[in-house]
Parts: structure tokens; sequence; C-alpha cells
């Protein structure tokens, strides 16, 4: 039984997907559950020639289910924008803050039978949509296991750095009530 253990224990290890959380910058400033958000739409994810469609969207969706733990008002647009056209959306919505994602790397592989690994690396800013400045960044990155059986994509690696960046940035007592449920557009990737 002793040398089933050892032999499994490494084996379940390499099934977990990685993830870290870099910061690039972090301000004094926390939200509330009562701040308004606007998620921008990144554009699609590529790696090499291939263009991942609707990975954008998804990035855009994913950060806005992590937000809705955190706070009641969260807003996505609904195609690929730039920062610049971001804020003024947010402003004319009376958003206090947007979310700029930037898809920096998406490989989806078919690891179980290639052995090469999803990879997913994506930058977060927060902005003031008023003054326009940064107020927190980071750049996430994952990466799935060897062990995947089949179904994983570089999606399925944004919940966990996603909650890892923005739980730091509201007080444990900002969760809203459990009656808060997510935009109609938001339900389905």
């Amino acid at each position: 039984m002793r040398s089933i253990l050892l032999f499994a224990l490494p084996l379940l290890a390499s099934c977990a997907s990685t993830s870290t959380v870099a910061p690039t910058l972090m301000t004094a400033t926390r939200f509330s559950k009562d701040d308004g958000f606007y998620v921008s739409v990144p554009h699609d994810g590529k790696f090499e020639a291939r263009v991942y469609a609707e990975s954008g969207l998804q990035t855009a969706h994913a950060v806005e289910a992590e937000l809705l733990r955190h706070t009641t008002t969260v807003e996505v647009g609904s195609a690929a924008e730039g920062r610049e056209s971001a804020r003024t959306t947010a402003q004319a919505r009376k958003l206090r803050y947007v979310v700029v994602p930037t898809i920096l790397h998406w490989e989806d592989r078919a690891t179980e039978w290639s052995g090469r690994l999803d990879k997913l690396q994506v930058r977060i800013e927060v902005v003031d949509a008023e003054a326009g400045t940064t107020l927190h960044s980071a750049d996430l990155s994952g990466e799935n296991s060897w062990a995947t059986f089949g179904g994983d994509h570089p999606q399925d690696l944004l919940p966990k750095p996603l909650e890892q960046f923005f739980s730091g940035l509201f007080p444990a007592s900002s969760a809203p009530s459990t009656s808060a449920k997510p935009a109609k557009d938001s339900a389905e990737w």
C-alpha cells in the first residue's frame, strides 16, 4: 500500500495546473462593494499564426465573474476596445473604475496526446476612469498539467490567478450579498 501511495502522490501533484500573479503596480487604493467597474474586452489571443476566436470575450467574462464576488456593479464591453475607449464608456455609464485585460499569450494545446501544455499570460490593469491613472496592475499566467484527461483550455486557467489578484484589492468584508447575479450576457462563454 505504501509503495502505491509513493507512486500516486507525484502523479496527483502533477495533475494540478499552476498559476502566478506578478504585480507590476500596486497602490494603496482599495475598492468597496459599492464601486462600479467597467471591464474592457481585449483583442483575441493568438499563438504563432493562430488567433483564438472569442478568447478576448472569455477573458473579459472571467474578470467579470471574479469582480462579481466582490462588488455588485460590473459591466462588460461588447467588442474589443482600447484603454481610452474603455475609459470613455465607463465615464458615460458613470462607473468609477475600468479593468483593462490584455492577452499577452494564449496557447491551447491537445495536451493529453501531444504532451504540450496550455499556456496563458494576461496583463490586468485597474484604471481610475476619470483621471486615467493606473491604480493596480499585474501579469497573470497559468499552465495546465500534463494529465488533463481532455477538455482543458487556456480560459480554464484564468479563475485562480484572477481570484488571487482581486482578493487583495477588496476588504474581506466587502463581498456582496448572495442575491447579486451576473448580467444576462455573461452567464455563458
